[in-house]
């Protein structure tokens, strides 16, 4: 469930990066993230997950250790394009499990109340619970992938379906205003936003279907046009379905308010099926962005 972006907001779009960190503010955000690019280049030293392994059914085992690479797509706001986040064992079972499950996608009204507009999203959605074992490694895999930014707690994941015609218009993944927490039982009614966003790709046996960012600046004319590239204009960044990788940006800026530049779309599915997770960070107020973790 996603917030729209109201047609009133355009002028909004525009708007530049708060000032709440003075002239300082980018290296405050820049620093994390080089961080964070550092231990992922090195993927031998950067596998916390270790070889944990879970099961499905009790019968077959997951392994739930990883490796894979990331690409660095735009530094403000930070986009990341992550190759291999998901194994073909973790991408079967969450397909088998919960396409039975899917239901028509809801979005959020003002009042942060689900709603179905099929005029706004057309896609089929299912919620998978954390217990479940694959979505408990990729949980873990997005606790550690997060490292210093906060990671408390991650939204229960979501399948995500669109099929031809199928899209989901200009919207937002943050809250215009902070939510109640009511997905986690151990942490009820406590004020979230959501932070970071990682959508995962299940399938890609379609065309079109592209993550469309209009206030993100295009990648480079020869870029990998496989996974990413400009609009023919020019402007804005269209990731396309690639089967196990993943896109990652951040909703919000360092003092906590949400980051308009990220408003994004799925477009148009024009044949065959777009298979999607979503997967949210929980941005507590009361715990600050870098650092807190508890």
């Amino acid at each position: 469930m996603e917030t729209k972006a109201e047609p009133g907001l355009s002028s909004l779009l525009q708007q530049k990066v708060p000032r709440a960190l003075g002239n300082y503010g980018v290296f405050a955000i820049l620093l994390p993230l080089l961080a964070l690019v550092m231990t992922f280049a090195f993927p031998k030293l950067s596998l916390p997950v270790g070889s944990r392994m879970e099961t499905i059914d009790d019968r077959t085992p997951i392994d739930c250790s990883h490796n894979y690479s990331i690409e660095i797509l735009s530094l403000d706001p930070v986009v990341l394009y992550i190759n291999n986040f998901l194994k073909d064992q973790e991408i079967n079972h969450l397909v088998h499990e919960y396409s039975k499950d899917l239901e028509h996608s809801l979005v959020y009204d003002d009042n942060l109340s689900p709603t179905i507009d099929r005029s706004y999203r057309t896609s089929d959605s299912a919620r998978i619970p954390h217990a479940d074992p694959v979505a408990s490694c990729l949980t873990t895999r997005m606790h550690s992938f997060l490292g210093n930014i906060q990671h408390i707690d991650i939204e229960p994941l979501q399948l995500v379906r669109y099929d031809v015609s199928e899209r989901f218009k200009l919207h937002y993944d943050w809250f215009y205003k902070l939510a109640e927490q009511t997905h986690l039982e151990h942490t009820p009614n406590r004020p979230y936003n959501r932070f970071g966003t990682i959508f995962a790709y299940l399938g890609d046996n379609c065309t079109g279907g592209e993550a469309y960012f209009p206030d993100i600046k295009g990648v480079a004319s020869d870029a990998d046009g496989e996974k990413f590239s400009r609009t023919d204009t020019g402007m804005g960044l269209l990731v396309k379905p690639k089967k196990g990788n993943a896109i990652f940006w951040n909703n919000m800026h360092m003092n906590g308010s949400g980051d308009y530049r990220v408003v994004h779309a799925g477009l148009p599915v024009h044949s065959g099926q777009k298979i999607g997770l979503n997967m949210f960070s929980y941005y507590y107020p009361d715990y600050p962005i870098v650092g807190g973790n508890k």
